[in-house]
């Protein structure tokens, strides 16, 4: 099937899906070179695409049942997981793409359920780092781990980090805020500890110091960790 490299890309508008719809209604479901040619602008792979995972009548979309995961794993159990566009027949309703997606997915046994491990993201990261979103290419070396999975728990640990280091953040916005009252205060204690000094040496007018006076101004200071607080 030619795939036209001047396609237009985009949310399709109801008229194209309309065009779509009457092309098929005239050439039937196989010829997507001559469709393509009715809604312009589309190639044949996009009109296919549009049609059977979302115009085509019957299709189901939503939470699979029982009864379909059921028909899905004695598909794979007789015919291997494979032949998706034959497998979707035998499951009114659902493509070829939504019974791969649910089996790789959700009900392959193969698929690692549990905590994820440090040396996993490692893998996942670095290789994200080399190659990009290529979750495909990840899973292949990341036995039991979907491609889905891989990329949910990627963007989540972005997520996670980037919350942290906003909380961090704040953290230390309040922290500075915080060491900047102390700042005052300990700058308002100061004035205030030099204050009563020069008040002692005033208190005897003869210039003899007077201790009791002295010490009853020295006894409004409490010394503490952080240096001296007025009582």
């Amino acid at each position: 099937m030619e795939n036209y490299q001047e396609s237009r890309h985009g949310k399709w508008s109801e008229e194209e899906d309309e065009m779509l719809r009457e092309a098929v209604k005239v050439y039937g479901e196989k010829h997507w070179n001559s469709i393509s040619t009715v809604v312009c602008g589309r190639s044949p792979i996009q009109c296919l695409h549009r049609w059977t995972k979302i115009l085509k009548p019957g299709l189901v979309k939503g939470t699979w049942t029982e009864e379909e995961d059921l028909a899905l794993k004695e598909w794979v159990i007789e015919n291997g997981p494979a032949k998706w566009s034959v497998c979707s027949k035998h499951i009114q309703g659902r493509s070829g793409k939504q019974c791969r997606e649910r089996w790789f997915n959700n009900l392959d046994p193969s698929i690692k359920k549990g905590r994820w491990a440090k040396e996993e993201d490692k893998i996942i990261f670095d290789m994200f780092k080399r190659d990009g979103p290529k979750w495909s290419l990840i899973a292949t070396v990341l036995p039991g781990r979907t491609e889905n999975s891989i990329k949910n728990r990627f963007y989540s640990t972005i997520r996670k980090v980037k919350n942290a280091e906003e909380k961090y953040k704040k953290v230390e916005e309040t922290k500075s805020y915080i060491d900047d009252i102390e700042l005052s205060k300990n700058a308002l204690v100061l004035e205030k500890f030099i204050e009563d000094t020069l008040k002692i040496s005033k208190i005897n007018h003869e210039n003899t110091f007077d201790f009791k006076k002295a010490g009853e101004v020295i006894n409004k200071w409490i010394i503490t960790e952080n240096g001296l607080v007025y009582a």
